[in-house]
């Protein structure tokens, strides 16, 4: 297998003036008709990618004059070697849409057929340059049998409709806008739509339509306010317009991934569209509101201005990552969405950094781009925005944006375009900086502090451990009463928003203040303003101060997560290793922390859930810097049920609270409310604390899902053997009818712990409930079980059975089994035992020469 380079790339030598492409759709095949316009800067072969296609036709023209080129042909396109500077290429080819399981191109789903060209589909639908930096104008002509595709849809406008006899009617679509070929798309079925309307701030009406299939079109309201809120977010924030007449949203069940952000025409992964309080949960609204948001706000971060490669692809998704993450917190408390935001990134994307699939936020090579879809593309690359914005400030920044959209609107540029023109033109040098899009890796510091009592002086000791980057770190510090103190330090600077910020660019610094009546307590990179490790051998009793007094909301809660770790380490050596069966008692003082957090009614309970949803299992691996799958799943429900036994009396009682608000808010309307949610979230952390000691308590009655499906993962944790079973099937009776509603039924099953688990994965998927072909069961089921980390890594058999699963995947959909694979990168942190056993088997697939290259590229640096 070859890899790309980044250093390879070349700017093309001709551009497409336009494209016009005509799509006859058949009962068993599709033709593609395409006629396009060439322009050369010098006379050169060129290469149209293409795969999977009959050839029917192919002409060269200009000038109504046929032209003789050479035409070599290859199995992943065609070589052309033209003779003139100017001409039109035809081509008419021949494709199967209904047989393409890879779900890339166009592909048949259930009765519709839909395109996903990104990144690499296009080449799937005809023979074109298949890059993201060839631009050109789109006419779009469809045409089908009006019963069974009465819905033709495409980029742009409408600008006709018509039949043309034997039940079939034809429909064009033109795109004002320049766009590269990974943001084409095509639908056509028979669906409903949900329509709406929305005028800009420039008075320019918007048509609003999102499709999804029969009776379902009601669950799009939802969807429809997002999209009402990120189109009026957009304009307040950046002064970002939408550009066209329409705009129109997707939905369909077979989906690589969550949403595409075509122009104009938005295909979506059903589970980010419908959703009602009787079939999707509180995060289900939450992530609905984000996605429709995220791909609302590429159109001018990524479609207007986009990438020049992929090896930029960050300069869209991170960029666009970032807006999102804007967008929600003020939607919601703005330290929440903060939590939110890191615990994606500590979940997803340290591990990702720490491991063997490490790669830059600006990648040099890789087998295949697909794979470039990663935690560090996106969530990483969002890190690095939201550090340029801590080291200039909302307001600097909002004009280096506002500079950004000016310079480069209808370009396809790069990372470092982006970053010189955000910090080096706001007069702020970036020669450091560029060091986050190039190296690998969670930077790491060292902090040392040291209190003087003559002097009255506190000083922090930084040190970057490894690499060197160019660090943003928020602090504060507060006096023992809680009180902010307000001292200044020559190492300490203010951006323009008057936030005092640290800006670490030395290996060593040293931050001094001076004045103190006694030592103070940090509050130590608030907000998450970097994203880097710090180690910090800092008294608990800092953690305990700042877990009930700091007003950042991230800190209080990173405060007791660190507090809640360290209580774990204790335990785990103290208990498990040394066999202390007194070391129990040592959780005290963090019983006694929570049992303040749940009495402070100064705290909103949105604060209370999150600080109540403690530390996840790949966190806790991250913090103990290895994984023993047994001893770290004993050592967390022994602390739950502690917690759960001596703080029984008030979750009790706050449980019973919660339960009679939420019967009495539930029963005024099902509609999604942020602050029922929260209810609801904090309900169940508590009810899970008191379920580790009792067992399944005494359920509310509710029709709300979220609710529901909570109570079904609870019997999970306790029934067993055929009970076990009439329960799971009692549950898929019920919603058979709904694919959203069994995807969640496959996730709980898949992330319990319970003993029985792997057999009931296994049952499943010998009772035909379990579809491979669907991406999101297999997410559901199989992506989940591997991120199931304390009870996955428990036994070989279960390795055996995953690997099995994804090689069988890979032979039809490669990018699906690639993002199955990555649930491995933990095997670094396994006992040698099982590192050895799944390593081995891994080596086998990769030197067996059946693997695609998505998954080969993935699984061949995990042995």
């Amino acid at each position: 297998m070859e890899k790309t380079f980044l250093k390879d790339y070349q700017k093309p030598h001709y551009q497409i003036l336009k494209l016009d492409l005509e799509f006859s759709l058949f009962d068993n095949y599709v033709t593609v008709a395409q006629k396009s316009r060439y322009q050369l800067d010098e006379i050169k072969p060129f290469f149209l990618n293409g795969l999977d296609q009959e050839i029917l036709e192919l002409t060269f023209t200009d000038k109504n004059q046929s032209l003789e080129f050479k035409v070599e042909k290859k199995n992943d396109g065609l070589t052309v070697f033209p003779t003139v500077k100017e001409f039109n290429l035809n081509i008419k080819t021949k494709i199967n849409p209904y047989t393409n399981k890879s779900l890339e191109g166009l592909y048949g789903s259930k009765a519709f057929l839909v395109t996903q060209c990104e990144a690499e589909g296009f080449r799937k639908i005809t023979f074109f340059p298949d890059r993201p930096d060839v631009m050109t104008m789109y006419t779009v002509t469809i045409e089908a049998d009006v019963k069974k595709f009465p819905i033709l849809l495409s980029n742009g406008n409408r600008i006709e409709k018509k039949s043309v006899g034997d039940n079939r009617h034809r429909v064009t679509w033109q795109d004002p806008w320049k766009k590269p070929c990974y943001l084409f798309a095509v639908f056509a079925g028979d669906v409903d739509v949900l329509t709406d309307t929305y005028t800009t701030r420039s008075g320019k009406k918007v048509n609003l339509e999102i499709y999804a299939e029969k009776g379902k079109s009601p669950r799009c309201k939802h969807a429809m306010e997002s999209l009402k809120l990120s189109m009026k977010w957009d304009e307040d924030k950046f002064d970002r317009e939408y550009d066209l007449s329409e705009y129109m949203i997707v939905a369909i069940d077979d989906f690589n991934a969550g949403a595409m952000e075509n122009k104009g025409l938005n295909i979506f992964n059903s589970k980010l569209i419908l959703a009602d309080s009787q079939t999707a949960t509180d995060a289900d609204f939450f992530d609905i509101e984000s996605v429709v948001a995220h791909e609302y706000f590429h159109n001018w971060t990524g479609n207007r201005i986009t990438l020049r490669n992929w090896f930029q692809l960050s300069l869209k998704e991170g960029l666009t990552v970032f807006r999102d993450q804007e967008f929600s917190a003020d939607m919601t408390e703005k330290g929440i969405q903060r939590v939110r935001d890191v615990d994606t990134l500590k979940n997803r994307q340290f591990p990702e950094d720490a491991g063997p699939n490490a790669h830059p936020v600006r990648p040099e090579s890789c087998y295949s781009v697909d794979n470039f879809f990663t935690p560090t593309i996106y969530e990483k690359g969002a890190e690095v925005i939201r550090m340029m914005q801590n080291i200039l400030g909302k307001k600097q920044f909002k004009l280096a944006m506002d500079r950004y959209f000016k310079k480069y609107d209808g370009q396809a540029i790069t990372t470092d375009d982006y970053r010189t023109t955000i910090l080096d033109e706001s007069g702020y040098n970036s020669e450091l900086f560029v060091n986050w899009y190039q190296k690998p890796g969670t930077p790491k510091v060292s902090v040392t502090d040291s209190w003087d009592a003559t002097s009255k002086s506190f000083t922090l000791h930084l040190e970057q451990i490894e690499s060197q980057f160019e660090i943003p770190i928020f602090v504060e510090l507060f006096d023992r009463d809680g009180k902010k103190l307000d001292l200044k330090s020559d190492q300490v600077q203010t951006n323009s928003d008057g936030q005092k910020l640290i800006l670490l660019k030395t290996s060593t610094l040293e931050v001094k203040w001076d004045g103190l009546s006694g030592r103070p307590v940090v509050s130590f990179l608030r907000n998450f303003s970097a994203p880097i490790i710090v180690s910090w051998n800092r008294p608990l009793d800092d953690y305990y101060f700042l877990a009930l007094n700091d007003d950042d909301t991230f800190n209080r809660n990173e405060s007791l997560q660190q507090y809640w770790l360290n209580s774990f380490k204790n335990l785990y050596t103290q208990f498990i290793l040394e066999n202390k069966k007194d070391a129990v008692s040592k959780l005290q003082p963090l019983n006694g922390l929570l049992e303040s957090i749940l009495k402070n009614e100064k705290l909103e309970e949105r604060v209370k859930a999150k600080l109540f949803s403690f530390p996840s299992h790949s966190v806790i691996m991250q913090f103990m810097g290895f994984l023993d799958a047994a001893g770290f799943q004993k050592t967390e429900m022994t602390m739950k049920s502690y917690f759960g036994k001596n703080l029984g009396s008030t979750l009790k009682e706050k449980v019973l609270q919660l339960n009679t608000q939420l019967t009495q808010l539930e029963a005024k309307s099902d509609h999604y409310d942020q602050n029922i949610a929260a209810k609801r979230e904090l309900k169940m952390n508590l009810t899970d604390l008191l379920e580790s000691v009792e067992g399944q308590t005494n359920p509310y009655q509710t029709k709300n899902f979220t609710s529901v499906l909570f109570q079904f993962a609870s019997q999970l944790k306790v029934l067993a053997g055929e009970a076990r079973k009439q329960e799971i099937l009692k549950f898929y009776t019920q919603w058979k009818s709904e694919p959203l509603v069994l995807n969640k039924w496959l996730q709980t099953i898949s992330t319990s712990d319970h003993p029985e688990t792997f057999e009931t994965i296994k049952w499943v998927c010998s009772q035909g409930y379990f579809n491979p072909e669907n991406p999101n069961q297999v997410y559901a089921l199989l992506r989940n079980f591997g991120n199931n980390l304390f009870y996955f890594h428990q036994n070989n058999s279960h390795y055996d059975f995953f690997l099995g699963k994804l090689a069988e995947i890979d032979a039809f959909n490669p990018q699906v089994a690639a993002r199955l694979a990555t649930t491995l990168q933990v095997v670094g942190s396994l006992p040698e035992e099982k590192k050895s056993y799944l390593g081995k088997l891994i080596q086998q697939m990769t030197t067996s020469n059946k693997l695609s290259k998505n998954s080969f590229e993935v699984l061949s640096k995990l042995a």
